[in-house]
């Protein structure tokens, strides 16, 4: 089964889905990943998971980017709308089989506030 990870919130929907269950924003066609019922078990149960307020607690995202040379744009755009929705680039890194696949490596604070 596919899920779609939703840029904006950070949940993610069911394929096929073209805007996010939670917060209704649309969602990118590259954020998809292909996982098991159990894969999708195990992101239920961290789902679940109570966090202590004192620790500092850091959510992820890799996203594709588009290594031609015409997708300058489309790559900038990405980028900014990243840094709009409060990640920071924390690393590039090409795929081990490819060097010229390349993915975005982000980071933000995650403030389980915003997701209640």
């Amino acid at each position: 089964m596919r899920i779609i990870f939703c840029s904006e919130c950070g949940e993610y929907s069911l394929d096929p889905a073209t805007k996010c269950d939670i917060c209704d924003s649309s969602l990118p066609e590259d954020g998809w990943a292909e996982v098991s019922g159990e894969d999708l078990v195990q992101l239920d149960y961290v789902d679940g998971m109570e966090y202590e307020s004192h620790l500092p607690i850091w959510e992820y995202e890799v996203i594709k980017l588009n290594a031609r040379a015409d997708a300058v744009k489309y790559n900038t755009e990405l980028l900014n709308r990243m840094g709009d929705a409060g990640w920071e680039l924390v690393s590039v890194e090409s795929s081990s089989d490819s060097e010229s696949v390349r993915f975005g490596i982000f980071k933000r604070a995650w403030l389980p506030e915003d997701f209640m």
